[in-house]
């Protein structure tokens, strides 16, 4: 996975292609994904958890990519930059699931 900037204000649309045991893999539609962006030390939420969905453009959950949004209004709250967490977690039939990636958040100052 590479590292996605996000500029606070900004809407953030960032494509993540999940595996399992470095393969990709299928999600069902019905399942809940959600995201969050952390502390680099990954010990406090920043923003979210947001639930995601598979509707989204350029989504493929067939494929286990998805689509992460943050909306302007959740960026521009956004007081702590750098090298930041994004995780991701999906539950399907109650069995929750994990990623973590890197993300670099800059501070934006355009109004």
């Amino acid at each position: 996975m590479s590292t996605a900037t996000i500029v606070t204000g900004d809407y953030v649309s960032i494509a993540v292609q999940l595996k399992k045991n470095g393969l990709v893999f299928s999600i069902s539609p019905t399942a809940e994904v959600k995201a969050a962006i952390l502390t680099g030390s990954k010990d406090k939420i920043l923003i979210g958890p947001i639930n995601q969905s598979p509707s989204t453009p350029g989504a493929d959950w067939n494929k286990s990519l998805v689509v992460i949004i943050f909306e302007s209004t959740a960026t521009s709250s956004m007081k702590t930059f750098g090298a930041l967490g994004l995780e991701i977690q999906v539950s399907e039939d109650g069995k929750p699931q994990t990623w973590f990636q890197l993300i670099n958040v800059l501070k934006g100052n355009i109004p």
